[in-house]
């Protein structure tokens, strides 16, 4: 599987941009070596003759859909890091401010102006409201 990979050329169709991205479909040089090499001792021999053959056509895109679905397989064997879809983690819903008035009580409480810690906790807890201030 190594001797035939985009890598190597094999292909004289591939240009160096076919290649980078090739690689970079799949997290680039280095992921891409560990996932050939994992490949190479997990696939069965028809699968790895078959992703062979399909190198040796040059057909970039052909590649790189193989090569994701290999990464499938991959991922399936040993997980994948999970992307988060929103810009915030989700918070305690009890551990916010509910209203203007108990972000005033919070900041009047005389420990807002010595303790750096409630200073945080209260900060950190209004980042988590949706209390809009008028």
């Amino acid at each position: 599987m190594q001797a035939a990979s985009p890598e190597t050329q094999a292909a004289p169709d591939l240009n160096e941009a076919q290649v980078k991205s090739i690689m970079d479909s799949v997290g680039g040089n280095e992921a891409y070596t560990e996932l050939t090499d994992w490949a190479a001792n997990n696939l069965t021999e028809s699968q790895t003759a078959g992703f062979d053959n399909l190198v040796e056509t040059g057909n970039a895109e052909m590649i790189q859909l193989a090569l994701q679905g290999i990464k499938a397989q991959y991922d399936n064997a040993f997980g994948s890091e999970g992307v988060q879809l929103q810009g915030k983690p989700p918070s305690n819903s009890r551990d916010v401010y509910r209203s203007q008035q108990e972000v005033v009580d919070a900041i009047s409480d005389p420990r807002y102006d010595r303790d750096e810690s409630y200073r945080l906790d209260v900060l950190e807890k209004l980042e988590r409201s949706d209390v809009s201030f008028r």
